[in-house]
């Protein structure tokens, strides 16, 4: 046999070698995948160790970033740290780079996006929507097509631009009804439907997403609880009874609402943010030198502001720096969307700042000219704000003009809260009252905080369901409606 011809049948015996050797690895790690086993990525990586560029490289890789607890959707961003992002990520740009051509290139491409949201200092919306704009415009009709057309959609809600979002969310129900994209589309209408005062409307698209059965238990949960909110909203009802009444910590100075029913719970004097399940049980705590706010997203994110700056609450208990004060002076308090931006306030409430995902400090994007602004919050369409000074509520919108909203009835209030469906609540009278609006103003009526068994409540907030919570500093005392 000539010698070239015995040097290719040895090449491809030895590639065939490789192969069998990666085949049976990949099954060997899969095995420890499945079982939970702490070995399993070092298994993965010795798949692609014996076959760099073999079929199943891009498995063994992206299995790899899976083992990290990947967020399968945007909503679902913000329980990973920064390290495990960024493993993650590397694991993913290796199938992008080396193994464009795998039958997992799709799943790596979207999942990389998702991963470019998270609200650290790799953020990259851009990038997220490119690559999610390349495998829409393939035309496939695989699962992660799908998936991408729901980020864009997501992505286009997230910044205000609610037709848009509409539109797309509209036709992905229209081109895969059964799928879990378009579920989730569906929930994302009755959203937008929500913001903008559609109570009907929204009920009637989260009541749709609901019946399909193919949402996941917790965005089940939060749907189900916008349901509610919206049939509320419609027919002006505000639930105060009575639902949960316990002590919740050492003089607790601030609340933020997670999800329907739980809050993370602000202790400044002794350097605490606490979070607490719908029980009261603590699930969580974190060490914040003298936090001055929490701020919670429906989807996960949680944030602690100080005078010098604003610190992610990291899932595992640790806290991470997300932005300095910087040039723009001490904050005093704050509020985050679910895209990760963070507005602050400076300590004297008159100026607010913009923290996008990814900088490194405030940058100014509103001033007062008399204001004094505290505890304000964001409503998917605008951030609402007490203003002390002038005894009234403030709006201020995406362009930075501000528009008062309440001007009348409200004696020295000192916090609010916005429900969501854009109901305000604001407890005034030293603490003693807290105040109904609707998103325009209009009065829907009154709840005096002796009913929660408090003498003077210090701070509110509302859940996802649209039950308040109160908290009284002195007894150390959290209340929540329903």
């Amino acid at each position: 046999m000539p010698a070239i011809a015995i040097a290719a049948v040895s090449a491809g015996g030895a590639a065939s070698a490789q192969s069998s050797d990666a085949e049976a690895q990949y099954r060997v790690a899969r095995r420890l995948a499945a079982e939970g086993s702490a070995g399993a990525g070092e298994a993965l990586d010795r798949v692609v160790a014996l076959d760099p560029r073999g079929p199943l490289a891009d498995d063994a890789l992206l299995d790899r970033a899976l083992l990290v607890g990947l967020p399968r959707w945007p909503e679902q961003r913000g329980r990973l740290a920064a390290p495990r992002i960024s493993e993650a990520r590397t694991l993913l740009s290796r199938i992008l780079k080396d193994l464009p051509t795998g039958d997992r290139a799709e799943e790596a491409a979207y999942r990389q996006a998702v991963l470019l949201l998270e609200p650290i200092f790799s953020f990259d919306d851009e990038e997220a929507r490119l690559l999610w704009l390349a495998l829409a415009a393939a035309g496939t009709n695989s699962e992660w097509a799908s998936s991408a057309r729901y980020g864009l959609a997501w992505l286009a809600e997230q910044r205000g631009e609610f037709g848009r979002a509409t539109d797309a969310y509209q036709r992905l129900r229209v081109d895969t009804p059964n799928s879990e994209a378009s579920a989730r589309a569906t929930a994302a209408i009755g959203r937008i439907r929500l913001r903008q005062g559609g109570f009907p409307a929204a009920a009637a698209r989260f009541q749709d997403a609901l019946d399909s059965g193919a949402l996941d238990d917790l965005l089940a949960a939060q749907t189900r609880a916008l349901r509610d909110v919206a049939v509320d909203a419609f027919q002006s009802r505000i639930e105060t009874a009575e639902a949960l009444h316990i002590t919740a910590g050492t003089r607790p100075t601030g609340v933020a609402a997670v999800g329907a029913a739980g809050a993370l719970i602000v202790q400044r004097k002794v350097g605490l943010v606490i979070e607490l399940d719908a029980g009261g049980a603590v699930v969580n705590r974190w060490t914040v030198d003298q936090p001055l706010a929490a701020l919670a997203t429906p989807n996960g994110l949680r944030f602690a502001v100080t005078a010098n700056g604003v610190l992610r609450l990291e899932p595992d208990g640790g806290t991470e720096s997300h932005a300095t004060a910087g040039a723009f002076g001490a904050l005093s308090s704050g509020v985050a969307d679910d895209l990760g931006r963070v507005w602050v306030l400076d300590r004297r409430g008159e100026r607010l700042g913009l923290i996008e995902p990814g900088s490194m400090e405030p940058a100014p994007v509103w001033s007062g000219g008399g204001a004094r602004l505290a505890t304000p919050a964001w409503d998917g369409n605008r951030l609402v704000a007490v203003d002390t000074r002038n005894k009234s509520v403030l709006a201020v919108y995406p362009d930075s003009s501000s528009q008062p909203v309440v001007t009348l009835g409200l004696d020295r209030p000192g916090a609010l809260a916005v429900d969501p469906a854009g109901r305000i609540g604001v407890l005034h009278a030293r603490g003693t009252l807290v105040s109904f609006f609707d998103a325009d103003g209009k009065a829907l009526g009154r709840f005096s905080v002796e009913g929660a068994g408090m003498q003077r409540a210090v701070d509110l907030a509302f859940g996802l369901d649209g039950a308040l919570q109160l908290i009284e500093e002195g007894s150390g005392l959290w209340w929540r409606a329903r």
